[in-house]
């Protein structure tokens, strides 16, 4: 039974860990490179979002492929979302 539990564990993890490479090659944005002596990147253009206005959505729900596809590429340098009581995730 423990030898079970172990592999369903190790099983998913990796199945979570796969998943989210995947799903983050498949939309990936321009990489972001840091520079020696640089503080500040601006990496709005870099960003897609998914708006969440009921604040429902766990991180297996933002990591589904259903909900992967609904992200929007940032279109602002310095994204402004307003004052709302929606919840953002970003990648």
């Amino acid at each position: 039974m423990k030898i079970f539990r172990f592999f369903l564990k190790n099983v998913s993890g990796a199945v979570f860990i796969i998943s989210t490479v995947l799903i983050n090659i498949c939309f990936a944005a321009p990489a972001v490179e840091i520079e020696n002596n640089k503080d500040i990147y601006e990496i709005g253009l870099n960003l897609s979002i998914l708006e969440d206005p009921g604040q429902l959505l766990t991180i297996e729900d933002v990591l589904s492929a259903a909900n992967s596809k609904k992200f929007s590429p940032s279109k602002n340098v310095v994204p402004n979302l307003g004052y709302t009581s929606s919840a953002f995730w970003m990648k």
